[in-house]
């Protein structure tokens, strides 16, 4: 693959990577940076992979090992430190691309996202990952697998893990918010 090859892959999936990082580690400027880091790392290597699904599935792979290590230097720092971590809050772009959507409707959709991507960011990282990369991007069984490195069987149980504890918050809080439960 040629220099211009790569940059074109990378230009045309950086949202995606973008994404599952924000995913990961809730906050855009961590995110850039991941998926900076991983680009940069895949680039430096680039002549030893040879195919495109290869290419991307070692940047998917690059961003969340380094954001494991970046997890566990912040919780060795917070240690160190004693903070405590209290932070868990998701934003989400491109939910309003008709402009002839009532204000209502938005206001709904918006509602509805921040309380799904609130409890997706709760999950445990191979769960949230899954969901991400399934759910959301929409790769198959089988890229999913490849990209996080779990067989196809561990991503099938943990999406259906994921959405099955995700529905039942839903469920719960619906419950507790309209009937007093």
């Amino acid at each position: 693959m040629n220099d211009r090859d790569f940059i074109e892959l990378i230009e045309k999936n950086k949202q995606v990577f973008y994404r599952f990082a924000i995913r990961l580690c809730h906050n855009h400027l961590d995110a850039e940076d991941l998926v900076q880091e991983a680009v940069m790392k895949i680039w430096q290597n680039k002549g030893t992979i040879d195919k495109q699904q290869n290419i991307i599935s070692y940047v998917f792979t690059t961003i969340k090992n380094k954001f494991i290590d970046s997890k566990r230097s912040v919780k060795a720092r917070m240690e160190e430190m004693n903070i405590n971590k209290n932070d868990i809050y998701s934003d989400i772009n491109d939910y309003y691309k008709d402009e002839n959507a009532d204000i209502e409707k938005k206001f709904e959709l918006n509602e509805a996202t921040n309380i799904i991507n609130k409890i997706i960011n709760t999950l445990p990282i191979n769960m949230k990952m899954v969901v991400q990369l399934r759910d959301i991007e929409g790769y198959s069984t089988k890229d999913t697998a490849e990209i996080l490195d779990m067989n196809v069987v561990n991503v099938k149980v943990n999406l259906s893990r994921a959405r099955k504890q995700i529905r039942n918050i839903l469920i719960q809080k619906y419950k507790m918010k309209n009937y007093g439960n």
